[in-house]
């Protein structure tokens, strides 16, 4: 299944009504569907960069830091996104 336009939360909310709460999420590991798996974490405090294919967190907070985090792991670019770990 491939997609022309990046999903968007929106468009990802749509879908997910029609379905049951109890449904699960997979991943594929790649277009050709080689190998799947459940993500296990979300995280909204992301940026991506489509370009480079990089996140970065949008902002260093105390938190961050305290997990080893540093003004390296920051990304200024890109935009905001959901990530699914």
């Amino acid at each position: 299944m491939s997609q022309s336009a990046p999903i968007t939360a929106g468009s990802l909310i749509e879908l997910l009504k029609q379905v049951s709460p109890d449904t699960i999420i997979v991943l594929s590991k790649d277009e050709e569907g080689n190998s799947y798996r459940q993500p296990y974490a979300v995280s909204t405090d992301y940026n991506y960069d489509a370009e480079s294919r990089e996140v970065g967190l949008r902002q260093l907070t105390k938190e961050d830091l305290k997990k080893g985090y540093t003004d390296e792991d920051v990304m200024t670019n890109g935009k905001p996104c959901v990530c699914l770990w």
